[in-house]
């Protein structure tokens, strides 16, 4: 059973996919709403197998909140975003963190699984 996180501001996206996740799959599934409950979550609960993080964000974007708490040595981090976002993360990815796409919204829940099984 994996841990996974799932960060983005639109609640009803986040309960969908969190619903989703719980329905096909065994893992843990935590959810924040913001890049700021992103790092107490990472404070609070430490590593994930899997982080989902939305790019754009209020306060707080997706790229700001990894650069605060930077993941965890093996830890996986899939960007979503309704934009292209490679101009954010780029960045990220040029220090060296493992991100393994960017999944552009609206994806199929099938995009999901299929990152989660590429671990």
């Amino acid at each position: 059973m994996k841990r996974v996180l799932i960060v983005d501001d639109n609640a009803g996206f986040l309960s969908a996919l969190w619903a989703i996740l719980v329905d096909k799959t065994d893992h843990d599934i935590v959810i924040a709403y913001s890049g700021h409950e992103y790092v107490r979550t990472k404070q609070i609960g430490g590593c994930f197998d899997h982080i989902f993080m939305d790019i754009r964000m209020p306060g707080m974007d997706g790229p700001q909140a990894v650069a605060n708490i930077p993941p965890c040595e093996n830890e996986k981090i899939t960007f979503m975003t309704a934009c292209s976002g490679d101009q954010y993360v780029q960045p990220l990815r040029d220090k060296g963190y493992n991100l393994t796409k960017i999944l552009i919204k609206p994806f199929r829940y099938k995009e999901v699984l299929e990152v989660l099984d590429e671990q």
